[in-house]
C-alpha cells in the first residue's frame, strides 16, 4: 500500500473517532443534565467506540428491545 492510501485511511479513521467522541460526549452530557448519574458513570467507563455502535436508527442498541422507542417501528427493517 502506498503512502497516499495510508494517509487517506488515517484521515478517514480520524473522522470516525472524532464523530464517536462527539456522540459519546453528547450522550454523557445529556445523562448528567437528566440527573441519571448511574447511566453517566456507565458511559464514562464504556469505550468511546461503542457510543456510535447502533442499528442505524440513531438510538442506542438496546432501544429497540427495551421499549425505549415505545412502539416506533424501524422504517427500513433491512438496516436494523
Amino acid at each position: 500500500m502506498d503512502s497516499k492510501k495510508i494517509e487517506a485511511v488515517a484521515a478517514a479513521k480520524k473522522q470516525i473517532v472524532e464523530g464517536q467522541l462527539t456522540i459519546w460526549s453528547t450522550r454523557l452530557s445529556a445523562l448528567v443534565d437528566a440527573g441519571d448519574l448511574r447511566a453517566a458513570l456507565d458511559t464514562m467507563v464504556s469505550p468511546v467506540e461503542l457510543a456510535s455502535n447502533n442499528c442505524g436508527c440513531n438510538a442506542p442498541c438496546d432501544a429497540l428491545t427495551s421499549g425505549a422507542l415505545q412502539g416506533v417501528s424501524n422504517p427500513n427493517p433491512a438496516r436494523g
